[in-house]
């Protein structure tokens, strides 16, 4: 089995240069929604030193289970809200938001049929990345892991999987698991943020499957400078190499969204594929903290009942702009009860 617990290959150095190639083409986009551009970019470049001091907060702490997708696990029908509840029987078929997945996965998969680059899929934000696991269960889809036709890999801030097992053998995402059901919390708990406990039977998928699905601790200022690795150990760069990008909420929690967007754009090989979820203003929401210290010594207020929230709504906007008006994508579709769909030209 494949050992691809945490794969992280960050260089600083990118996130400069992200910045510094989008900023211009951004601020032309910002035209279209404000008269005031130099607000929208004095705005920038706070929520940019935000991003990374939350991060770095985020990276303080273990903080997965307190996501209501922590789990990365889509099964709800796309004919109502996804459900970040439901547990799955382990040997259930794919389903939901799963399906649209492997829809693309197998295109992707077709097309490169004598490629010797992988198609990669990227759950942004995908936590635990249980859906992840669920396809990489499947026969079909273990088979082109294993000989380096397909990469699945979720994003995450400061999770990292312990190789190290617990006193009852899990590791890894198991051993995270194992250690939120011991936590005694209430399955039923109101606010919904995905603090299931999971079965034995679930666990013990986990614990076989965990390996299928990398992960990478990095923001969306980072990620361009990330990589995943093939089986024999040789990195594959993230940039223009992703076959698939799936968003599920995660955009509504970075406060630097128009960047976001413009790097989903950069990773994406020609006729890839982004599916949003986050899909307006109203879905961005407030931030975990209402101020925070930022690098260059200020403490900035980012609460929701601040113009700094606004900005960041419209930011969304603006980002979608430039991804098809100069990035290259092209928006395919907006499905019911499911994403933004959005295909690199």
């Amino acid at each position: 089995m494949l050992m691809c617990y945490n794969i992280i290959m960050i260089n600083p150095e990118v996130s400069r240069e992200v910045i510094t190639s989008l900023t211009p083409i951004l601020l032309e986009e910002a035209t279209a929604f404000t008269d005031d551009v130099s607000k929208y970019e004095a705005y920038l470049e706070d929520r940019v030193l935000v991003e990374n001091a939350m991060s770095a907060w985020y990276r303080g702490f273990d903080n997965l289970n307190k996501w209501s997708y922590g789990d990365g696990i889509y099964i709800g029908s796309l004919g109502g809200p996804n459900s970040p509840r439901t547990t799955w029987n382990v040997d259930a078929p794919l389903f939901g938001e799963e399906e649209l997945w492997t829809e693309r996965i197998d295109v992707s998969l077709s097309r490169k049929a004598d490629s010797e680059s992988p198609v990669v899929a990227l759950d942004f934000g995908g936590g635990h990345g249980l859906s992840l696991m669920r396809i990489g269960a499947q026969e079909k889809y273990r088979q082109a892991i294993e000989n380096g036709s397909l990469i699945l890999a979720a994003t995450n801030l400061g999770y990292e999987p312990s190789k190290e097992a617990d006193e009852d053998g899990y590791s890894a995402v198991a051993k995270s698991l194992n250690a939120r059901n011991k936590q005694n919390v209430d399955a039923q708990d109101t606010r919904g943020v995905g603090h299931l406990s999971r079965s034995p039977e679930e666990l013990e998928f986990v614990q076989n499957n965990q390996d299928y699905v990398q992960f990478l601790d990095a923001n969306a200022l980072e990620l361009r400078g990330s990589a995943v690795t093939m089986p024999d150990g040789r990195p594959v760069p993230l940039k223009g190499n992703v076959d698939f990008i799936s968003e599920q909420l995660a955009v509504t929690h970075t406060h630097v969204p128009d960047i976001a967007l413009g790097v989903f754009a950069e990773l994406l090989r020609p006729k890839g594929a982004l599916h949003l979820h986050t899909k307006g203003p109203i879905f961005i929401e407030g931030s975990a903290l209402d101020e925070i210290k930022v690098a260059d010594g200020r403490t900035l207020e980012i609460s929701d009942k601040h113009e700094y929230f606004e900005q960041r709504q419209m930011a969304l906007e603006v980002g979608k702009a430039a991804m098809t008006n100069q990035l290259g994508l092209k928006f395919i579709e907006d499905i019911s009860f499911g994403p933004l769909v959005y295909s690199k030209q």
